[in-house]
């Protein structure tokens, strides 16, 4: 019958398609056997069981909407008018996303697609970008190599053959570095740290893809990578170093300032002259020796504060420790009554004391600086109707197309709340 001439017809597809990674030149041995090892699992899937046989029959044929009040046909990930039919499983799904979100023992080969079923007129048919029963356009842009519809025409998309994949573009805004393995704004070609197949990482925050994401996607100065939705998340939580390798992610050199006017304000106290401190930057790798400090140790090849102890040398008893600093706080308080009873009995605040207690006088603290702060509060936007989140999202010249609950509508106003970083966007 019909779908014994379909299996008969992608086990044609799948010699075929082992024959080619075969004569491939551009893969490494590794990659051939990858992929073929990837093709004949999925054979495996269509002929191993009587079960994966009687879902393979079973096709989801039900019509499935990106928007079912105005009749959009998709998915939640992408407006298009088909399904496409795994190779790996002969299952129907509308993308390949649905796909994997779904099925839990493999994941899907994009560019194997043979198949795809419109939802216009009810078809199986060979996949392409209209459908050859009713003529309907099932994607105003369409792949032939990633296989790949979408109606979303307010993104500019192109393939990347570098990448293998589609991207949000436009192309001409974007390269291709090979050493990195992925498209990077065309801003940053010559002027950013090359990390190999940086792209093809995970993300350090979510532990999730970073390459095959939709997810826009920021690029440290330090060469690693991260979604910029998880890159805000730090910075709103006053975390400025990589996950990684805990270099610096911003420039932080008004923040080393505040740091030098603090131990300015300040000294340690006399019995810690000969103490001594072993660190290692973050930020440039530099070994050295310093004074030691409770509120930091700065580096003196960069002027980082980046800084980790290795090693302390000199460090006083804790009973003289204790009673120096019990000296220090008596010299502040009687310069406060010294200054009190020049203004008349008026206690102004002492900015020019020479030293605090170590214990609750640290005037520099991390993460006062306003322009970080988010225009909104994730409570004050949690009390908000979806309605009034997305007429924040437009007021600002943002979409929302891509938000499908609530709690992305937040997720993107936090997140542009703080300043726009690089944005590299996987679409399929």
């Amino acid at each position: 019958g019909k779908l014994n001439e379909m299996e008969d017809e992608r086990q044609r597809q799948l010699r075929k398609a082992i024959q080619e990674i075969k004569n491939d030149t551009s893969l490494s041995m590794q990659e051939k056997s990858r992929k073929m090892q990837s093709l004949m699992s999925g054979r495996s899937a269509l002929s191993s069981s009587e079960e994966k046989r009687e879902v393979t029959e079973e096709l989801d044929t039900t019509i499935s909407y990106k928007n079912e009040t105005d009749k959009v046909l998709g998915c939640k990930h992408y407006p298009r008018g088909c399904k496409i039919r795994a190779f790996c499983c002969g299952r129907l799904f509308v993308c390949r996303l649905c796909h994997d979100e779904n099925i839990s023992d493999h994941h899907i080969d994009r560019h194997a697609t043979k198949e795809m079923f419109c939802m216009h007129c009810s078809t199986l048919q060979p996949i392409g970008q209209k459908c050859g029963k009713c003529g309907e356009t099932l994607g105003a842009y369409y792949c032939d190599v990633c296989k790949f519809h979408t109606n979303d025409t307010t993104k500019v998309i192109y393939h990347c053959d570098d990448c293998g994949i589609c991207r949000v573009g436009p192309q001409e805004n974007y390269f291709h570095c090979k050493q990195c393995a992925g498209c990077l704004p065309i801003s940053i070609k010559g002027n950013h740290k090359c990390i190999e197949n940086s792209s093809k990482s995970d993300c350090p925050v979510c532990k999730k893809d970073l390459f095959s994401s939709r997810e826009p996607f920021q690029l440290l100065p330090c060469g690693h990578s991260m979604h910029s939705r998880c890159y805000n998340q730090l910075l709103r939580s006053q975390s400025y170093t990589c996950p990684l390798c805990n270099k610096s992610t911003l420039d932080m050199k008004e923040h080393w300032n505040e740091m030098d006017h603090s131990i300015q304000l300040q000294p340690m106290p006399s019995e810690f002259s000969d103490t001594r401190t072993n660190i290692l930057c973050n930020d440039c790798n530099t070994k050295s020796e310093v004074a030691f400090h409770f509120l930091g140790h700065k580096c003196p090849g960069c002027g980082s504060y980046n800084t980790v102890i290795s090693k302390t040398t000199g460090m006083p008893s804790n009973e003289v420790a204790i009673n120096a600093f019990a000296r220090i706080q008596q010299e502040r308080e009687a310069q406060r009554a010294a200054q009190a009873q020049q203004n008349g009995g008026a206690v102004d605040n002492v900015e020019n004391v020479d030293n605090a207690d170590l214990e609750d006088e640290f005037l520099f603290e991390e993460g006062e600086d306003e322009e970080d702060t988010p225009l909104y509060t994730e409570e004050e936007l949690e009390g908000m109707t979806v309605a009034q989140l997305k007429e924040i999202l437009q007021s600002a010249g943002l979409g929302h197309d891509d938000c499908i609950e609530k709690r992305d509508l937040i997720e993107k106003i936090l997140d542009n709340a703080l300043d726009h970083p690089l944005q590299i966007d996987d679409l399929d």
